[in-house]
């Protein structure tokens, strides 16, 4: 058994591409290995990726394999002589004396058998390699070309590739690739010192001697495990946990990684805890920590890419302290420039701001969230609505402050902490720190009244706003993150149970806008723009709604089938559902979604009988029963009773439905089940009487419209 690595060695691969470059690897090399014959078991091709390196192992390789025979079928043999040429050069023959002629069809056919034959496992790496290589270009999603000396060509790769190493046990399997003929040389260290591998043990011994943990999933491991053990000797916790990505990062980052602890100087720990994270996360890739009491601490971890045993570590700690300094200082310095100015004074600075190039300045946006917001507040329990205009006006204050301008990422929160610092009442503090949550569609959602508003009402603007511009999202572009922003609203809606309609809320975004703002882009002259506001609206309503199916498909678990019929009942008429909304329309799909499929009631299977008694005579008398049925053409006590109970109902089950409430619903409509079972078992609904048959038919379909009050139910495939 033989044992064979290949090794690509290159500039430093960008870390967050790594692991799905791995995968593609593996994919790619399993299915040319299988293709060109070679035996060998999943489990012993492994696939590693590093900073400078991307290759893999096969282990317990055959010496020689045994190909079976193949006849391969070619064109037939009255096929033009191009056909015929084509298949002789793909199978590296000079003629057809060298083909057999089979019959298939009735038609004869030109074919060539490849006898059995013994092959050197060499050859096949060797021929499988050259196909492999070429298709790894395709794992990487962003290539780099560069010159190849003494060669007019430019290769592309994720980075320009300095080496290719390639042994089978001892040997070295010629390829070339990228203008690099393989060898039996790697790369160590920062200095890329070259060390030659004899064989496949001594290149595993030689990563081992250099400290470096080759595999991906081993070096993170190893990386999650040092931190952890380092966080409990110092009684402390990272602030992201295991989970964080930073741990990707730092894993392509490194090959031989080691742990260090240093600390931040005392003078900056008052700093906002988002300033030194920020700083030391993103910045500088350091792990953050804090006590159990959740205090950010002064200490903080950082992983270093150790292939020299002799570093200092001292000196290494010492120089990444004094680099955390230096970028703090610039961040305190920021910070009280920024102090000697209130929010309150930059508020105008607001209007040399622009929002979006055809939709005015944030100062714009501020005056158009304060009255948005006033409107959210009435949903929105124990909203202080004495705040709402000063919180709208403040909330993007920030915008012209220095420290925003060096951390993006640190808007709303810096803004909280200077208005803090301002004496700014403290549910205004909390509202700007959380307006412009959630960013992702699993991160934390605003607490606060005031902080739910004005998410909403900073969200709607903008999806309101870019539509009238016309930079709605197209196909897979979304610039603007307006889906992420819809799915923001979807969650915050659910989570503190905010029942605001929808058509009516994007209308009252869409009135805060100035009405010159509005001519300039809904105007008919314009084959761009949107003819009407209400196009423009059922526009929005649609991406909203579209929103809502996917976010209750992909996180509530529920049947396509009912959020799709309760989506296009609500999408077929708008405005007859302006008063929906998404609250109403979730529970309705999750209430349907219960009893449909996991609550097979029997006054469910008596409503599947009604509706499909009425959808038949109705296609066969060409007309739709309803409205109220006679008294004086019953001629039984089933329909007198039938009708009763369902008049008795009528008003209570509507006015629960409006409410949603429709577990007591469904209860009360089965009061139902007893008269429907009793009409279909003694009462003859096609009667030699017409009028007697329409009225009965006028009375099944009063207790339908009854089950159709709740949304969509007939366009269900109940099973």
């Amino acid at each position: 058994m033989k044992n064979f690595v290949l090794e690509i060695f290159s500039e430093e691969i960008p870390p967050l591409l790594q692991q799905k470059a791995a995968t593609g690897f593996y994919k790619i090399a399993c299915d040319i290995f299988i293709e060109e014959g070679l035996e060998f078991d999943d489990k012993d091709l492994e696939i590693f990726v590093s900073s400078r390196r991307i290759g893999c192992f096969l282990k317990n390789i055959k010496t020689d394999h045994i190909l079976p025979s193949i006849q391969k079928i070619g064109p037939r043999v009255d096929a033009n002589d191009k056909a015929i040429q084509g298949f002789l050069k793909s199978q590296n023959l000079n003629d057809t004396s060298q083909l057999l002629k089979i019959e298939n069809k009735g038609h004869q056919y030109f074919s060539y058998k490849i006898e059995e034959r013994r092959i050197k496992s060499q050859d096949i790496l060797q021929s499988s390699l050259n196909k492999i290589l070429p298709r790894l270009v395709n794992i990487w999603p962003k290539l780099m070309r560069w010159n190849i000396e003494d060669k007019d060509c430019q290769p592309q790769w994720i980075r320009p590739i300095r080496n290719i190493l390639c042994l089978l046990d001892k040997e070295v399997i010629d390829i070339e690739f990228f203008g690099l003929k393989s060898n039996n040389n790697t790369f160590i260290g920062i200095k890329n010192t070259p060390q030659k591998a004899e064989s496949f043990d001594e290149y595993l011994n030689i990563m081992q001697k250099s400290n470096i943990l080759i595999n991906y999933n081993k070096r993170k491991n190893f990386i999650v495990s040092e931190i952890k053990a380092h966080c409990q000797d110092l009684d402390l916790k990272l602030i992201d946990g295991s989970e964080s990505i930073l741990f990707d990062e730092v894993t392509g980052l490194c090959e031989s990684p080691q742990i260090l602890i240093a600390n931040i100087d005392k003078e900056f720990m008052d700093l906002p805890d988002e300033v030194l994270v920020l700083t030391l996360k993103s910045n500088q890739k350091y792990f953050c920590l804090q006590d159990q009491g959740s205090n950010l601490s002064s200490k903080f971890i950082f992983v270093i890419d150790n292939n020299d045993l002799k570093i200092n570590k001292s000196q290494i700690i010492h120089d990444n302290e004094r680099l955390v300094r230096a970028r703090l200082s610039d961040a305190k310095f920021f910070i009280n420039e920024d102090l000697k100015k209130t929010l309150d004074e930059r508020v105008t600075d607001l209007k040399n701001i622009v929002f979006h190039q055809k939709l005015g300045s944030v100062f714009d946006k501020s005056t158009r969230l304060s009255n948005l917001a006033k409107f959210l507040a009435i949903f929105v329990p124990h909203c202080d609505l004495s705040l709402i205009t000063r919180l709208s006006m403040l909330s993007k204050a920030d915008l012209t402050t220095k420290a925003v301008a060096e951390f993006p990422e640190l808007q709303g929160k810096i803004g909280s902490y200077y208005a803090h610092k301002n004496g700014e009442d403290d549910k205004i503090v909390a509202a700007i720190y959380e307006h412009y949550k959630p960013i992702s569609v699993s991160s934390n959602l605003p607490k606060t009244s005031l902080g739910v508003v004005l998410s909403i009402a900073d969200k709607m603007d903008a999806i309101v706003g870019l539509f009238l511009s016309g930079d709605k999202p197209t196909g897979s572009k979304d610039p603007y993150a307006l889906r992420r922003a819809v799915l923001g609203i979807i969650r915050i809606g659910f989570y503190h149970n905010i029942a605001f309609p929808i058509r009516i809320l994007i209308e009252k975004s869409l009135k805060a806008y100035p009405s010159k703002v509005i001519a300039r882009y809904i105007n008919k002259s314009q084959s761009a723009a949107y003819q009407n506001k209400h196009d423009l609206v059922a526009d929005i309503i649609k991406f909203f709604v579209e929103r809502l199916k996917v976010y209750l498909k992909d996180n509530d678990g529920l049947h396509p089938e009912i959020v799709n019929a309760v989506v296009s009942h609500y999408l077929s008429d708008i405005d007859a559902h302006k008063y929906c909304d998404i609250l109403y329309i979730s529970k309705k799909i999750r209430f349907l979604d219960k009893i449909v499929f996991n609550n097979q009631s029997q006054i469910i299977k008596l409503y599947k009988r009604v509706a499909k008694i009425l959808q038949i005579e109705e296609r066969n008398d060409g007309k739709i029963y309803q409205g109220k049925p006679s008294k004086m053409s019953f001629k039984t006590k089933e329909e007198i009773v039938l009708n009763k109970r369902i008049r008795q109902i009528s008003n209570k089950f509507t006015k629960l439905i409006y409410k949603s409430d429709f577990d007591e619903a469904f209860e009360l409509i089965k009061i139902l089940e007893l008269p429907l079972v009793n009409f279909f078992d003694n009462v003859t609904i096609n009667d030699d009487d017409i009028k007697i048959r329409e009225n009965r038919l006028t009375l099944l379909a009063s207790a339908r419209s009854l089950f159709e009050k709740i949304y969509g139910l007939s366009k269900v495939d109940i099973p």
